[in-house]
C-alpha cells in the first residue's frame, strides 16, 4: 500500500514538473507577445506626434502588423527569450507628408533595428543594436 502511495506522489511530482517546464518554453517563445497589439508613447527616446498614432499588433502566427502613422506594414517576428527579431517589413506607399512621415520613417527604423524587448508595468520597451533610447509603447485598445 505504502509503494502505491509513493508512485502515485513521484507521479504528482513529474507532472508538475514537465508542467513548468513547458510553460517556460512557451515563455521563451515570446507567448507573451502573441495576441497583442501596443501604440507607440516614445520612438527611440522622442515623444510622439501626430495623428494617427504609430501601432503594431503580434498575431498568433508569428505575424506583425501596423500602422506606422500614415502607412500600413505587415511581416514576420521570432522571439528566443528577450530577443526579439522582425523580418522584413512590408510597407504600403502613400506620400503623407511633414512630421508624420518624420515619425514614420522612426519607427519603422525602431521596429527594423529592434534586438530585445521586455514588458514592464503594462509597457513594450523596444531596444535597438544601437545604444538609442527604447521605443516605448503602452497597450492598444481593440
Amino acid at each position: 500500500m505504502a509503494g502505491w502511495h509513493l508512485l502515485t506522489v513521484a507521479a504528482a511530482i513529474a507532472l508538475a514538473l514537465t508542467s513548468c517546464q513547458a510553460e517556460q518554453e512557451v515563455a521563451a517563445e515570446g507567448a507573451d507577445l502573441a495576441g497583442t497589439a501596443w501604440v507607440a508613447e516614445s520612438i527611440a527616446g522622442l515623444e510622439v506626434i501626430g495623428e494617427p498614432p504609430s501601432f503594431i499588433r503580434f498575431d498568433d502566427e508569428r505575424r506583425v502588423s501596423g500602422n506606422a502613422g500614415c502607412n500600413g506594414f505587415t511581416g514576420t517576428y521570432e522571439t528566443q527569450g528577450d530577443r526579439l527579431i522582425m523580418g522584413p517589413l512590408a510597407v504600403t506607399r502613400r506620400a503623407c507628408g511633414g512630421v508624420v512621415d518624420d515619425q514614420e520613417r522612426r519607427f519603422l527604423a525602431a521596429l527594423s533595428g529592434v534586438d530585445r524587448y521586455e514588458i514592464e508595468d503594462d509597457l513594450l520597451l523596444l531596444f535597438s543594436k544601437q545604444p538609442e533610447a527604447a521605443t516605448r509603447l503602452g497597450p492598444k485598445e481593440e
